[in-house]
């Protein structure tokens, strides 16, 4: 067998076992989209209290007033999507 039909032979064997690949790794990935989502949550929350508070995050290579406030706010808001966008894909791969 050639490269190619090792490559075809593979994609065609994750196609037709999707679900039970789903369910074998589900638990790991509901755990790791459940931390960034929570994680994510906590940093938000962080960021906003600590900008209402008046503090200033500065990032050393940009000494710019709120900008670290922004930045860690922005990653957040980012493991949220990608705990959300995690959970979504999985329960898709799960239904078939």
């Amino acid at each position: 067998m050639d490269w190619k039909q090792a490559e075809a032979f593979i994609q065609q064997v994750e196609q037709t076992n999707r679900q039970r690949i789903a369910g074998r790794q589900a638990p790991l990935l509901l755990i790791l989209a459940g931390v960034s989502i929570v994680g994510g949550f906590s940093t938000v929350v962080a960021m906003v209290d600590a900008t209402l508070e008046g503090t200033i995050i500065f990032l050393p290579a940009l000494p710019i007033p709120y900008l670290g406030n922004v930045a860690y706010f922005s990653l957040g808001v980012l493991a949220i999507a990608g705990g959300l966008i995690g959970a979504i894909r999985l329960t898709r791969d799960l239904k078939g």
